[in-house]
């Protein structure tokens, strides 16, 4: 399959209906939104295109929401918002699908910032402050922007002789700012628990279970009218790749250093064939950046 290069959204918004859009890397960088964006997603919305945000955020969609206004991404500029925490956080909260062996453990420990204490707030189990409390642990990310393993390692070392199983709230390794600078998220954990032995449930992209909660919000829409964006070869790609759905890949975002390209910019063809190659995922066309 080739892959297109386009240079605007515009080039392919009549083919579909429905986009799923990353948040991070795509909108913004987690300080602010990218240059381009609000008139990519009024222009979107003037049409009649439906912009529902998929992000791997280990928070509650209010929360996310709230940080969108923050950023001067208004309510109207999209559909809706799916998030990896909200989908965990419903998951725990029902004893559903594949945590239906977390229904009789009630305490756990968030290994993650202060801002994600409350993910599971009213799902209906208590947080407490040691592993050794704990009934299982559930990370979300790491405190800072320089922080490393070495903060996580003694929790994971706790959680293998307890054989305590942890819940990833987002499957994704690192971040990238527009600047470039990179910070590690809590995929890195959740990795490094499974090669200690550890037991993993994830939530996010690439796995299906955001995918079909996405579904949920547009009706019969046939996935052939469906495309994602993402800057994540290994999740937005991939999952779309596994959902079946089209997708468009920003590649100066967390493959920026891989592809050696920043923001805004395409790679070679040659390039981005072995990057594809490398990381078992193809997306339908390449993207700058999200602009109309």
């Amino acid at each position: 399959m080739t892959i297109k290069e386009v240079n605007y959204i515009s080039e392919i918004s009549d083919q579909y209906d429905i986009f799923f859009v990353d948040l991070w890397g795509v909108i913004h960088d987690g300080v602010e939104a990218y240059p381009g964006v609000h008139e990519a997603l009024s222009s979107l919305q003037k049409t009649g295109k439906k912009v529902i945000f998929l992000s791997n955020a280990p928070r509650r969609v209010f929360r996310v929401i709230e940080g969108l206004r923050n950023l001067g991404v208004q309510d109207g500029l999209y559909h809706d918002v799916i998030t990896s925490g909200e989908v965990c956080f419903e998951h725990v909260k029902g004893h559903a699908g594949s945590l239906a062996s977390f229904a009789n453990k009630s305490k756990y420990i968030i290994l993650g910032p202060e801002r994600d204490a409350g993910l599971l707030d009213g799902a209906g189990h208590d947080m407490v402050k040691t592993v050794k409390e704990a009934d299982f642990m559930l990370v979300t990310g790491f405190d800072h922007d320089d922080s490393n393993m070495d903060e996580m390692q003694p929790y994971l070392d706790e959680g293998i002789k307890l054989n305590l199983p942890l819940i990833c709230a987002n499957p994704d390794l690192i971040v990238v700012r527009l600047n470039g600078d990179k910070a590690l998220c809590a995929g890195v954990v959740a990795q490094k628990y499974e090669e200690m032995g550890g037991k993993v449930t994830y939530f996010g992209k690439p796995y299906m279970a955001v995918y079909e909660r996405c579904m949920q919000l547009v009706g019969n829409t046939p996935k052939s009218r469906i495309a994602a964006i993402g800057d994540s070869i290994l999740n937005d790609i991939k999952g779309a790749n596994d959902f079946g759905i089209d997708s468009y890949f920003i590649p100066g975002g967390i493959g920026g250093a891989e592809l050696a390209i920043v923001h805004g910019q395409l790679p070679s063809p040659n390039n981005m064939q072995k990057f594809c190659e490398t990381y078992g995922a193809k997306p339908t066309g390449i993207l700058p950046k999200f602009v109309f």
